[in-house]
């Protein structure tokens, strides 16, 4: 085989370049829009995953308020059991046997529960994310316990 045959001459007798094959410029634009596609859908699942769950971090705080003060209920109970039926006039009195790392806080405030003495025993308090009386729906409901347990609204 000659060089001439190798490449295409033009009229001037210089070598004019090969021509592209059909079809590879055509696979090469599927390729890139089926990566736009792929792309766009990685984003779109991103999305829809930060709205929907990542976007919430105040229920799971609420969830946390109410599991740490069912720990705190049953602690109260054991000490009045354990004291003549009487309850502690402040939470840290459970420090030393009941919570020994400290009595968990209120995750939105990073303070002690709101606890006070009652007539019949006592009431621990959560106001929610809202710090406010009432609330109609996780964050902002309020939690309270009594000596009988969670006091459901």
């Amino acid at each position: 085989m000659c060089m001439a045959s190798l490449a295409h001459l033009s009229a001037d007798g210089a070598a004019a370049p090969l021509p592209s094959k059909p079809g590879v410029s055509q696979g090469v634009k599927t390729l890139i829009i089926v990566l736009c596609v792929v792309v766009g859908l990685f984003g779109f699942v991103g999305t829809m995953a930060f709205v929907f769950v990542l976007d919430k971090p105040d229920e799971p705080r609420w969830e946390k308020a109410r599991s740490d003060m069912a720990q705190i209920h049953q602690a109260l109970n054991r000490y009045s059991l354990d004291n003549a039926g009487a309850y502690p006039a402040s939470l840290s009195a459970l420090t030393s046997k009941y919570f020994p790392n400290g009595v968990p806080h209120d995750p939105f405030t990073k303070t002690v529960y709101t606890y006070r003495l009652t007539p019949g025993g006592f009431e621990l308090v959560c106001l929610g994310k809202d710090q406010a009386v009432g609330g109609k729906e996780k964050p902002n409901i309020d939690i309270v316990f009594d000596q009988a347990g969670e006091v459901v609204p």
